[in-house]
């Protein structure tokens, strides 16, 4: 791994207000923990919440933290982990272990779960049913805590694993919006498809929020 992942790494597990928003969640949610993380546009800053909430919660308490890249429409946590991507299908849809399909991670306590290197144009009819609830059962059973990095809500496009759908597996949904960017009615719009679709909404982090009196 070379010096700059290992920089990235590092500033991540620093930054003190990853440690506050886990920190709410753990106190939220007793037990096996499985967070996921979503937004109602794209490029809202989901991918660097998971990577600081999964390095938070490996530092706290010993736990055993499986991050999770379900975003394959943009995947980057191997990117930030310095990992290989996933490049065997049948490992994650076979039943075997997790122990199969995991990247261990330079964090103790922290393994990546990371994307397919094939896409959804590839194999479009097999990935649309992927069995996402199944596999996020298994992580549970294994792991103290499960971060799912997803893809936006809106647009939906044919290479996401709905993060809806997703979300009824959780035990509870972060929502990122970018300050002064994200049009309300798109967070609004997210807001009103996870609850219908009968999932928890732990809160909603406001990316690069300023205080004005500061």
């Amino acid at each position: 791994m070379n010096s700059s992942h290992v920089n990235k790494i590092e500033l991540l597990g620093r930054i003190a207000e990853m440690k506050r928003i886990y920190s709410v969640i753990e106190s939220s949610i007793k037990g096996s923990v499985c967070i996921v993380v979503t937004s109602g546009s794209q490029g809202e800053g989901k991918s660097t919440l998971s990577a600081g909430l999964a390095i938070a919660a490996a530092k706290r308490n010993d736990n055993r933290v499986l991050l999770v890249d379900f975003n394959w429409y943009a995947p980057i946590l191997h990117q930030i982990f310095d990992v290989d991507m996933g490049d065997m299908v049948d490992g994650y849809t076979n039943g075997g272990p997790m122990e199969q399909v995991v990247r261990h991670t330079l964090i103790n306590n922290l393994d990546l779960l990371p994307a397919l290197k094939e896409t959804m144009t590839e194999r479009n009819e097999e990935f649309r049913h992927f069995p996402s609830s199944e596999l996020l059962r298994k992580a549970k059973a294994e792991y103290d805590v499960v971060i799912v990095d997803t893809a936006a809500a809106f647009p939906t496009n044919y290479r996401m694993i709905d993060p809806i759908e997703i979300s009824k597996s959780s035990d509870g949904v972060v929502l990122v919006t970018l300050t002064n960017v994200t049009p309300r009615q798109e967070l609004k719009r997210a807001c009103t498809a996870i609850e219908t679709a009968g999932a928890n909404i732990l809160g909603i982090v406001a990316n690069q929020w300023q205080n004005p009196i500061a």
